[in-house]
């Protein structure tokens, strides 16, 4: 799988990095549930954004998902 840096913008709402952001804040507070809507929301604009793989498969091993992280943390 070939990932790639977070270049790509979504012309219709928010840019990758601000879904990305407010993904990684919503973790940081505990908000697990929201924290993976966001990141999935910048993974369907660019399913290869490595930032928003890594911070799904951190939220799904916080929430001991250890199987579902593995396949977002490589």
């Amino acid at each position: 799988m070939e990932y790639t840096l977070p270049t790509a913008t979504n012309t219709n709402g928010p840019s990758l990095d601000t879904l990305y952001n407010k993904g990684l804040a919503l973790y940081h507070l505990g908000n697990y549930t929201e924290a993976i809507g966001y990141f999935d929301k910048a993974l369907a604009i660019n399913p290869k954004y490595i930032a928003a793989l890594g911070g799904k498969g951190n939220v799904l091993l916080a929430l001991g998902n250890y199987t579902g992280a593995m396949l977002f943390i490589t």
